[in-house]
């Protein structure tokens, strides 16, 4: 496990909006689900409340990983990195609210794997997000992923939206526009 003493680019995301995406799952309540980033839990317990049993979170941040492995022990919580982890598992469903945090201002122990994944020293982490969850997906999978509106139209985010168009398809894409969702924070 790397050194991580502060989460990286942490903003919890709404109760409403993660019961809206989960909404999104057309796949049965037995699908394998994995919170790619669990953080305090927000997607597990929507999930939980949803009745999805078959469920993983994956966290860096120790402090966060104890708390969701205390509040939802009936779902596996890896302590790890999500963009180290390993490809021999896959998911039906795959949810979350990646980071956002330019290549720039990551920690030097995160910035190697960014770069392994989207080959650009000029990427977001949310792109390297990406990429790893369409690998970890089974085919016919879904990823449903918050991102900022500028990933639609990103120079630099153009190959990740070149790899979704060659393995998958975009179904649905909310525009939230100047909607202030997250709490202190301004995304797109």
């Amino acid at each position: 496990m790397e050194k991580n003493e502060q989460p990286i680019s942490f903003v919890e995301t709404p109760k409403e909006i993660c019961e809206l995406m989960v909404s999104f799952i057309s796949n049965s309540k037995d699908s394998f689900v994995l919170d790619a980033g669990c953080g305090k839990g927000r997607f597990l317990e929507v999930l939980k409340n949803e009745g999805f049993n078959k469920v993983s979170g994956i966290e860096m941040y120790l402090p966060f990983v104890r708390h969701c492995k205390k509040t939802f022990s009936d779902y596996e919580i890896i302590n790890g990195n999500f963009l180290k982890f390993p490809d021999k598992e896959t998911y039906d469903v795959i949810i979350g609210n990646p980071p956002y945090a330019h290549f720039n201002s990551l920690p030097d122990y995160i910035r190697e794997d960014v770069y392994n994944l989207v080959s650009s020293k000029e990427s977001d982490i949310y792109y390297a997000f990406i990429i790893k969850a369409v690998e970890l997906l089974k085919p016919g999978g879904q990823l449903i992923f918050i991102t900022p509106y500028s990933f639609n139209y990103n120079t630099f985010a153009y190959r990740v939206r070149k790899y979704l168009s060659l393995l998958g398809q975009i179904e649905l894409i909310i525009d939230l526009d100047e909607a202030r969702i997250f709490l202190g924070e301004n995304p797109e």
